[in-house]
């Protein structure tokens, strides 16, 4: 089932998704350059097609993916929301495509689905409840 869903600019290139609370201490410093998506305890980023190239849709799913994905995910990490409060959007959270999911406070895992690998244009988000 869609949770949410956002369409906006993305300055950076990066789409974070994060603990409301966080304040992304636990990201790697340098993350690898070739990798879809890095991810610390509380915050996942993600590159994403920057703002001088078009604007981005983010759709957040719970438990399933949406019917028209296929495929294995891009990447998937495992975050921890202990605020309930599930921030998506950009770096400095002021793009029209940031949003807030509710959830009640716990572990999920999220699998990320790009449209394309290099620069994605859409974004499809699955949380589950994390089983560990």
């Amino acid at each position: 089932m869609m949770i949410a869903e956002g369409r906006g600019g993305f300055p950076w290139g990066l789409l974070v998704v994060a603990d409301a609370d966080s304040d992304f201490a636990t990201l790697p410093d340098e993350p690898e350059r070739d990798v879809p998506l890095v991810a610390g305890e509380d915050a996942i980023v993600c590159r994403v097609a920057p703002a001088v190239f078009d604007d981005v849709t983010v759709r957040v799913w719970r438990d399933a993916p949406g019917p028209a994905l296929t495929g294995p995910p891009m990447g998937a990490a495992p975050i921890a929301v202990p605020s309930g409060r599930l921030v998506i959007g950009d770096v400095e959270r002021e793009s029209p495509a940031t949003m807030t999911v509710h959830l009640p406070p716990g572990h999920y895992d999220v699998e990320a689905y790009f449209d394309e690998p290099d620069w994605p244009e859409a974004v499809d988000l699955v949380l589950r409840t994390s089983s560990s």
